[in-house]
């Protein structure tokens, strides 16, 4: 379930802020960031059937 549309903005920079500051390898550091950011963003997706 996704977050309330007023937590995104903050979501968002604190995942931003995590990335810039963050040591792990960029790939895993791309991996956390695409699962965090599929998490926040609010669109849902329909499957085609």
């Amino acid at each position: 379930m996704a977050p309330q549309a007023e937590r995104v903005p903050k979501l968002m920079a604190e995942l931003l802020e995590w990335l810039e500051s963050s040591d792990v390898h960029p790939l895993v550091a791309s991996c956390v960031f695409h699962y965090e950011f599929e998490f926040i963003h609010r669109f849902q997706m329909a499957t085609a059937e």
